[in-house]
């Protein structure tokens, strides 16, 4: 069963820069890389005004085993269908969900610096940002 805490992410500063490269490498060494910082840069929270919503399942008995790219794309499109359904409820109206994955295109200052110093590449023309 499919669940969103609204504000969770709220709850701690994140550097925004290189979120795509930081993804990226979570995923291949199987480490999160978030950096985060709370109250007076602890890890004490800034906040708890959070709310856990509890979505209608996903059917995933519906997929087989080799489907399961078209299974992911339907659960996150059920995740932001929800999301979206829900958020105004919970004072993130104009909030979008973002999924961040192998295809996110980095286009910060941090990640323009890197790639004229030639340390990162440039993206290519044709990759897409991965929004639902």
């Amino acid at each position: 069963v499919p669940a969103y805490t609204f504000r969770l992410n709220w709850m701690y500063r994140t550097p925004r820069s290189l979120r795509g490269a930081r993804a990226r490498l979570s995923q291949r060494i199987f480490v999160g890389l978030i950096p985060f910082f709370g109250y007076m840069g602890t890890s004490m929270p800034l906040h708890e005004k959070t709310t856990t919503v509890v979505f209608p399942p996903f059917e995933a008995s519906s997929y087989s085993v080799n489907q399961v790219d078209e299974a992911h794309e339907a659960y996150m499109a059920h995740l932001k269908k929800h999301f979206d359904l829900n958020k105004a409820k919970y004072g993130m109206r104009d909030v979008e969900m973002v999924f961040v994955g192998n295809d996110f295109q980095d286009d910060d200052w941090a990640t323009r610096a890197l790639q004229s110093l030639g340390i990162t590449k440039k993206p290519k023309q044709n990759a897409l940002r991965s929004r639902l």
